[in-house]
């Protein structure tokens, strides 16, 4: 394909899933078997900071549904601080887990650095994350 425009691209790997399932943990030696994880909000942050002035992202993942549009809905929320579109659609099913992580890496590492603002987890729709435990937390 023609990569003319194409600035740069990050890969990550990891099930679109909120917990693990039964039998499996982080250390699992399968390809693919962890769940999202703060090394992966890292990435996603900082790729998004080292490219924000290009004004078009492509975002997929392998189904299209949650991966992408939970990493799509937390960049819209630090963009332009909304990401309603991304959970009022029938289109989209964010994963929670994800866009947690990157809010929460945001918030952590750059409070008041770039927009001074600050998105607090306990500002996402209420019950949004009932699904989390301390064993999703890296």
């Amino acid at each position: 394909p023609d990569d003319t425009f194409r600035k740069d691209v990050l890969f990550l790997c990891f099930w679109d899933l909120e917990k693990l399932p039964h039998g499996y943990s982080d250390k699992t030696k399968k390809k693919y078997s962890r769940i999202p994880n703060k090394s992966d909000a890292v990435e996603i942050v900082e790729f998004y900071f080292k490219h924000k002035d290009i004004e078009n992202f492509v975002i997929h993942c392998d189904a299209g549904i949650s991966r992408s549009s939970a990493t799509a809905a937390a960049l819209s929320k630090i963009h332009i601080n909304d990401d309603e579109k991304f959970f009022n659609s029938l289109t989209y099913i964010p994963n929670r887990l994800l866009y947690k992580l990157i809010l929460s890496y945001y918030n952590e590492a750059y409070y008041n650095k770039h927009y001074n603002t600050k998105f607090m987890i306990t500002d996402i729709k209420p019950g949004e994350f009932d699904c989390l435990d301390e064993s999703n937390r890296s």
